[in-house]
Order: C-alpha cells, then structure tokens, then sequence
C-alpha cells in the first residue's frame, strides 16, 4: 500500500505483511487460518462471476448513449429512470482532477443502480463517484461493473 495508507485489518493467506514507512494495520494476520482469507475471499471470486453474468442477462432501464466527461471542479448527476432496480449503461467515464459524478434516485429510498461502464473508467485525483448523500438517493451504495 502506498505510503500514508491505513487499513483496519491487513490479512494475508500466509504471505508476509510488508508495512512501509507511513502505513498503519490496525490488526496483522498472516497466520493463513483467518476465515477472511480461507473461506470469503476464495468464494468472491465465484460471487462476482455470478454477479456478472446476471448483469449481461439483465434488462438495461437506462442507456446513456454519449460518454460522460465531467470537467475538472465540475459535477454532473446521473438520475435514474424508474423506482426499485436500475441497470444503467453508458459507454464510458472520465472524472477529471476535483470532479463529482452523483448518482440520485429517482423519487424514494429504494431504489438500487448497477451502473455498467462498456468502456473506459478514468477515475482523476480527488473525485467523487458515488451516490447522492441526500434527497432522494439508494439504501446501500449503487455497484459499478464494466461487462
């Protein structure tokens, strides 16, 4: 991790835990009996396999049909189009330096958004990518996939 990064717990599978200058775990465990990394993280990877293919075989709600560039020190919003769960698809996203790209939701708290990127994910410094913390937004935060 990079220099200045803290973790609550830093698990291994039985590798060293290498801390650099600056870097805080909380707790260490490179015993390789941590049920974290003995039985969920091996079972992950079947998750998101799972999760990916529902996501190919899902309807698309929305189809943003340009790419979305949100300038430095700018926002933009992405509103989705009905109430319970959106799968949203655009072509590609470029947040630069200091930009916000908010999710909200439609009109209540139950709403849910997978938000499918086809192309590229250019993620700049110091952005913000995530759901609204206020109005209308999502009880848990939106997932993000490229498929």
């Amino acid at each position: 991790m990079k220099k200045g990064s803290n973790a609550a717990n830093c698990i291994t599978s039985g590798s060293k835990i290498i801390q650099a200058d600056g870097f805080n775990c909380l707790s260490a465990d490179s015993s390789g009996t941590n049920t974290e990394a003995t039985t969920l993280l091996p079972q992950a990877i079947a998750d998101v396999a799972t999760f990916v293919t529902a996501v190919k075989a899902a309807t698309r709600t929305q189809v943003i049909q340009n790419k979305i560039v949100v300038a430095a020190n700018d926002s933009q919003l992405i509103v989705d189009s009905q109430t319970g769960l959106n799968i949203i698809t655009v072509p590609s996203i470029t947040l630069k330096t200091n930009s916000v790209l908010t999710l909200v939701g439609a009109s209540n708290l139950t709403d849910q958004v997978v938000l499918v990127v086809a192309g590229n994910l250019k993620i700049g410094a110091d952005t913000f990518l995530a759901p609204a913390s206020s109005g209308p937004s999502f009880p848990m935060p939106a997932l993000f996939t490229s498929c």
